[in-house]
Parts: C-alpha cells; structure tokens; sequence
C-alpha cells in the first residue's frame, strides 16, 4: 500500500513539475531568493568540491554503483543490489564512502522506479536525521539544483506517505522542529543550506498534500 500510495504521489508531482518550476522551485527562474536571513543565489553547474573520481581509483564498489558513476548503462531493477546503494549512502562505515554513494544514488534519481524510488525516501530522510552535517553539505555543495529539488522533492514524498491523514501544516510544523533539533550543532556555513532546503521541502509538500487533507489544523 505504502509504495501505491508513493508512486500516485509520484504521478502527481510528475504532471505538476513544470508548473512547480514556473513557481517557487526553478531557481533558474528565482535569480536569487531570500528564504528566513539567508540569501541564495541561482547556479546550476554541478558543484567541483566533490569529484568522485579518487574514491574509484581507491576503493572497490559494486558493478552498479560504477556503471552510474561512469554515465554508463544500469538497471535498477535488481531490488537487494539496487537498495545496497541506498544502505551504503545512509550506513557506510566511512563519510567519504556514504558521500560517493549520495552521489551515486542523485544520479541514479531520473531512473528511479518501484520498491527503489521507495526506499530513496526512506534511506535519504534517515540519512538528513541521523547525519545531518554530512547530508546537507553534500546537498548544498556537491549536486546541481535540479538535482537538490529532486532530492527535495523525495523527502517531501516520504513525509507525506509518513503523515498521511494529519494537517500539512501541522506536519511541516513537526518537521522543521525535529530537523532543528537534529541540527542544533550545525556549522554556520551549513545554516542557508538547511534553510532552502526546508524551503523546498515544504513547498512540495504542500503541493503533494493538498488534495488529501486539510492545510490548516484548524
């Protein structure tokens, strides 16, 4: 039930994307936006900080893991070797391991698909909660902002399949609390970044939400 109710979700935001990008969430179109005190400006290259190139040279990784890294042909639908790069961004025993496979799985976004496009959510919102410093600084820092909305827009799904039946805003409430509360010892220079993605989050929350359940607790 869990996975129909995703991927109706998914159709949804589908169907919507170009009228999301023509509103809030193309930062092509936002020059630049002012979310809370911070000031985001628009780039959409995909950032130079995180090459993964090293991590291959130095380190073995499964045959798909190195298919996607290269822009080589991969099939996702093999469930347990799939779902092993999302354990292995969430549960690798080192950073610099868990931030190639964040990298891997982003690439991986645009041909996601059933019990995969399931557990992205899942594995990336444990990920956001349990390692905080580490998933907002690759989020910020190491993909192009079509990606960062991809992502977003992942998170946002996985909450809504979570809270189904309560009010959106009471549940964006909740979420912003606990994601704080995760992040009570965050750097500085990781405050914008936790900011717009919230930002984003929330808009494509209120979008998946909004036809199910009331906005208002009220």
């Amino acid at each position: 039930m869990r996975l129909v109710i995703l991927a109706i979700a998914f159709a949804i935001a589908t169907s919507g994307c170009k009228r999301r990008e023509d509103q809030q969430l193309d930062m092509s179109e936002e020059d630049s936006l002012l979310v809370g005190d911070y000031l985001f400006v628009a780039k959409d290259d995909v950032r130079e900080r995180c090459p993964p190139g090293t991590f291959l040279l130095t380190h073995e990784v499964s045959s798909l893991a190195h298919s996607i890294a290269n822009d080589e042909p991969f099939d996702l639908s093999n469930d347990p070797l799939a779902l092993s790069l999302l354990d292995s961004m969430s549960n690798a025993s080192s950073r610099e391991s868990r931030r190639f496979h964040f990298w891997v799985v982003t690439k991986s976004l645009k041909h996601s698909d059933g019990y995969y496009a399931e557990g992205v959510g899942a594995w990336g919102s444990e990920f956001l909660f349990n390692k905080p410093t580490e998933f907002l600084d690759a989020w910020g820092e190491c993909i192009s902002d079509t990606d960062q909305v991809s992502w977003a827009w992942y998170l946002a799904a996985e909450e809504n399949i979570e809270s189904e039946g309560y009010p959106v805003d009471d549940v964006m409430k909740a979420y912003r609390k606990r994601l704080h509360s995760a992040t009570m010892d965050l750097p500085n220079s990781l405050l914008s970044i936790r900011s717009l993605l919230l930002h984003r989050i929330d808009s494509i929350y209120h979008e998946l939400a909004k036809d199910d359940r009331p906005i208002n607790s009220e």
